[in-house]
């Protein structure tokens, strides 16, 4: 039996994938699980919520990761270093929020420099992926790129007021990828 390396980077790129996502479906669930009258988080929860988008819409990589021919060593440690840095940032994103010391928007907004600086590089890495893929510059790096300069603006601000504003435009920017995605113009 001869296997593909394509098919190998499209496995290991799920595979790291499939674990961010299974990160915060646990943490969902946990959130669901909470009694009714525990004091809501809806800031980190609506982060949280917003990557599990972000992996779904990643995960449509593979298609076009499977569409490669041949793979060498190099594309394939880049096109896996988009999971990771997922991964990354689900982690960070998760254990932000552990204590409940402080309010949980204001202990979000004084703990996510890091979240905000992957979810950066993040986009930065969908934009090169989508060039190593044949893509190129696309409305879906419009996209990304509008992304990418709020995650720095929030990576800089510990302003609350900043962070549900940015809230608020990260869904919306994630909102129309999808939607486009979904009506084809993205592929």
């Amino acid at each position: 039996m001869q296997i593909s390396t394509t098919f190998l980077v499209a496995l290991m790129f799920v595979t790291i994938l499939t674990l961010g996502i299974a990160n915060l479906l646990v943490a969902l669930a946990s959130i669901v699980g909470r009694p009714v009258n525990e004091k809501k988080d809806w800031i980190p929860t609506a982060w949280k919520v917003l990557m599990l988008l972000l992996h779904l819409n990643v995960f449509w990589h593979t298609s076009a990761i499977l569409s490669v021919e041949s793979w060498g060593f190099a594309g394939f440690l880049y096109i896996i270093a988009g999971p990771i840095l997922l991964f990354f940032s689900v982690s960070v994103l998760l254990a932000g929020n552990e204590s409940q010391v402080e309010e949980p928007l204001i202990q979000f907004t004084t703990n996510s420099h890091r979240f905000f600086q992957l979810l950066a590089i993040i986009q930065i890495w969908i934009i090169g992926s989508d060039f190593l893929l044949g893509k190129g510059f696309s409305l879906s790096s419009l996209f990304n790129l509008a992304l990418m300069l709020l995650a720095l603006i929030l990576m800089l601000s510990k302003r609350p007021n900043y962070h549900t504003i940015g809230l608020v435009a990260a869904w919306l920017i994630v909102l129309s990828i999808l939607s486009l995605r979904g009506l084809g113009i993205i592929v």
